[in-house]
């Protein structure tokens, strides 16, 4: 799934409030006596969500994990969101 498409579904559930997605890409090449012996790829998705809660806009819920697929962004926008619900007001 593309990274945009994983914010897409974040900023659906999301009822006020910032989605950041950083996404790297990182390829490992082994070598010995010049011969290939090992390779990979690897993908990372760090998302952080800042929720607002629209009831009261002075509390500020924010949650930070990796991130997949758009089940696993709905569920840190959840968890922001009941971070804000249950924070204390902000000056």
């Amino acid at each position: 799934m593309k990274p945009s498409e994983i914010v897409e579904s974040a900023l659906e559930t999301l009822d006020g409030g910032s989605v950041i997605l950083r996404a790297g890409h990182t390829q490992n090449l082994r070598w010995a006596n010049s011969a290939l012996t090992t390779n990979g790829d690897t993908f990372t998705s760090t998302m952080t969500v800042i929720a607002i809660d629209p009831s009261n806009p002075d509390r500020v819920g924010i949650t930070a994990g990796q991130v997949f697929d758009p089940e696993a962004a709905t569920s840190l926008v959840h968890e922001a969101q009941r971070a804000a619900r249950s924070a204390q007001p902000t000056d």
